[in-house]
């Protein structure tokens, strides 16, 4: 039975690891650049942005304070996070300006994800592994890649089961990351639409 168990927090513990925020950043950046096309330096910046700064601040500030790579406090999340929405910020300012379609809805809708994560947080520990994957998901649903959408909603559940057994996160932790997410990522999605109603 303690065999079972183990092998089952460990499966856990690799689901939580390889379906972090961003290694599904790093898949949505590709993806949706093979799907739209463009230069190699879009897809450079979309990789920097969504997926290698965030993995790298976090990382980083962990192993610097010696806390566990995905932060079982609240307490120990603000600062590092922070950074990361400052990432965010700057790659949703830079698309705004130089590619305002897909790119910059991608970047706007991780950045507003970000920020009310880090406000939930104040209150209670909410999912980023959930918010980080059924936020990007929906994102690939407004592209219209349907299937890839539908395939990061199933692993969105399976992550939330992972987080759940592994005693990370409990039901309202992970029903308020799921909920949070697809309410930003539509609010991000309509706040595009409207900006860029402007453009000609």
């Amino acid at each position: 039975m303690t065999r079972v168990s183990d092998m089952s927090k460990n499966i856990a513990t690799a689901l939580s690891l390889i379906f972090s925020a961003p290694f599904i950043g790093l898949y949505v950046a590709i993806r949706t650049w093979l799907y739209l096309g463009g230069d190699c330096s879009t897809l450079i910046i979309m990789m920097l942005s969504l997926a290698i700064l965030p993995l790298v601040i976090p990382a980083t500030w962990a192993l610097r304070h010696g806390i566990e790579w995905d932060y079982p406090e609240k307490k120990q999340r603000f600062k590092p996070f922070l950074l990361v929405i400052l990432n965010y910020f700057f790659s949703t300012l830079f698309f705004s300006i130089y590619y305002p379609d897909y790119p910059f809805f991608l970047s706007l809708a991780y950045l507003m994800n970000s920020i009310v994560a880090i406000m939930l947080n104040f209150w209670t520990k909410v999912s980023l592994h959930t918010m980080g994957i059924a936020g990007p998901a929906l994102t690939l649903y407004y592209l219209g890649l349907n299937i890839d959408a539908i395939i990061l909603f199933i692993i969105t559940f399976i992550v939330m089961y992972s987080r759940y057994m592994l005693r990370r996160h409990n039901l309202l932790q992970l029903t308020l990351g799921f909920i949070s997410a697809i309410t930003t990522t539509t609010l991000s999605w309509i706040l595009y639409q409207y900006l860029t109603s402007f453009v000609a």
